[in-house]
């Protein structure tokens, strides 16, 4: 198999600044989206240098370059899981430098979701910090792989929220872990297989705080055989309902 890939990003309607980064390395099965908190405080640094931290580590590992691994392995995990986990945590640790040498920017943090596809056992290996989701859409069923680290999804897991009651909450924008927040980070990992006609879809909260699960898989269904068209839908509608926040997805179809 191979993999179609697109991606989009957009300030929306109220921001001055995109906060967003995601990068796209096709030749190495790598996929990262980040959003950067902060405002003024750099989030977009923070979530360009997140990104491009983990994409600089699991490049030199898959190439075969000589470097010294700077966290432990983990043995629960798969050795590509490994290799996110320590990226992501890479990008924590370079975040919390620039924050120490300039304490203006203690304020300074990212989400970050990535997925390094595995194309020769077909699997997928993602890791997440925050609320970025990825989604697997798969048989005309929509299921979030990743976990939101937010108030909202610890109400959920309380049973204080439902889904929706938590996609409109005020408070839907306050996250629990974050990159360049905490020196010890814990990164969530998951695996999943991938077969042909997947669609993953990488977002920020710019999206799916405007959209319900249930549209992102209709929209997804309708233009699943132009990547392009679906970014644009998807954005057109976030848009629609406001888009008072940056809007980013990456969007990824093995064939």
């Amino acid at each position: 198999m191979e993999l179609d890939v697109f991606g989009l990003s957009d300030v929306g309607l109220v921001r001055q600044i995109n906060e967003d980064y995601y990068i796209i390395n096709q030749s190495h099965g790598l996929f990262i989206v980040a959003d950067g908190m902060g405002g003024h405080k750099a989030g977009d640094v923070a979530s360009k240098l997140a990104a491009i931290s983990v994409e600089e580590f699991v490049l030199s590992v898959l190439d075969g370059d000589d470097i010294t691994w700077p966290y432990d392995y983990d043995d629960t995990k798969s050795y590509l899981s490994n290799v996110l986990q320590v990226g992501v945590k890479l990008g924590n640790k370079r975040i919390l430098s620039i924050i120490k040498s300039d304490p203006s920017l203690e304020r300074m943090g990212t989400t970050v979701v990535a997925l390094l596809a595995d194309m020769n056992n077909n699997r997928a290996h993602i890791a997440n910090v925050g609320d970025s989701r990825l989604y697997l859409i798969r048989d005309s069923e929509i299921r979030q792989i990743s976990d939101d680290h937010s108030f909202t999804n610890e109400q959920i897991k309380s049973g204080k929220m439902n889904r929706e009651e938590a996609r409109i909450s005020p408070y839907k924008n306050i996250i629990t872990r974050a990159i360049g927040i905490y020196e010890e980070l814990q990164v969530d990992i998951f695996e999943t297989d991938i077969k042909q006609d997947d669609l993953f879809i990488m977002a920020t909260d710019g999206l799916t705080n405007m959209l319900t699960d249930s549209e992102i898989m209709d929209i997804s269904l309708n233009n699943s055989d132009d990547l392009a068209k679906l970014s644009e839908q998807l954005l057109i509608l976030a848009k629609k309902r406001g888009g008072d926040d940056n809007i980013t997805s990456v969007i990824i179809k093995p064939r």
